[in-house]
């Protein structure tokens, strides 16, 4: 669809086309599925269409391409989606003070719970809580 466009429309449009169709399909769910091995897959094939709709070859490195026009990698929109569902539910999580009554320096962090499987290891919250405690205060 989009090598088609790019013929007919203009670049603006063609943008607009990206992220109703390409973007909003990435976020969809991307908290469930972003953290799999096969996401690479969809990374390529957002590169793939971004390579597209910029005209450059494809063996060109697409990072100053998504910094020049400001486009969020799949990577990049699993951390943003993760941390915005973690903000959402944040009064829900214990931090590390609550728990143990010790002075440390980690003592505001949300307290990451202890498991056993690597489901749980890779579940949502668990990635958001790692991810949420490396932010700066």
């Amino acid at each position: 669809m989009i090598k088609s466009l790019t013929n007919v429309m203009s670049n603006r449009m063609i943008w607009n086309a990206y992220f109703a169709y390409v973007e909003s399909r990435l976020r969809y769910g991307i908290i469930f599925w972003g953290g799999d091995r096969k996401s690479i897959q969809l990374f390529r094939l957002q590169k793939k269409v971004i390579r597209l709709i910029t005209g450059t070859h494809k063996c060109t490195s697409c990072r100053p391409i998504f910094t020049k026009f400001k486009i969020l990698t799949l990577t990049s929109l699993y951390i943003l989606e993760i941390l915005c569902f973690l903000k959402k539910y944040k009064g829900d999580m214990k931090h590390n003070s609550e728990i143990h009554g010790h002075n440390t320096r980690r003592k505001q962090d949300l307290h990451i719970q202890q498991y056993n499987t690597a489901l749980y290891e890779k579940s949502v919250i668990n990635m958001g809580i790692k991810l949420y405690n490396k932010l700066p205060i």
